[in-house]
């Protein structure tokens, strides 16, 4: 989806562009794991977090069609792409939540 052109439905983006997302999505993913997780464990449950966690799949799926049409509708990556993909990244964070869950 990242380095696929924007005429076949992906963003364009060479590969160190796609190594600082997501290496800046992992250091923060991490942080936000070690400070929240536990947090979230004691309000929600391991159930409802795990229920909680797993149900952001469908989100983070979403994003892609829809970074894709607007990636498509601009003819290039502009603001409302990277807000998608800011946003698809956060639930990816919640999602990791399941695992530890």
């Amino acid at each position: 989806m990242f380095s696929t052109s924007i005429a076949q439905g992906g963003l364009a983006f060479d590969p160190f562009t796609i190594g600082i997302i997501m290496g800046g999505w992992g250091v923060l993913n991490a942080l936000f794991q070690v400070m929240a997780f536990t947090r979230v464990m004691k309000w929600l449950g391991p159930r409802r977090m795990y229920i909680l966690s797993f149900s952001c799949f469908f989100f983070t799926f979403m994003g892609f069609p829809v970074m894709s049409f607007f990636a498509k509708q601009a003819g290039r990556v502009d603001w409302k792409v990277i807000c998608v993909l800011v946003v698809q990244m956060l639930f990816f964070s919640i999602v990791y939540m399941s695992y530890g869950g």
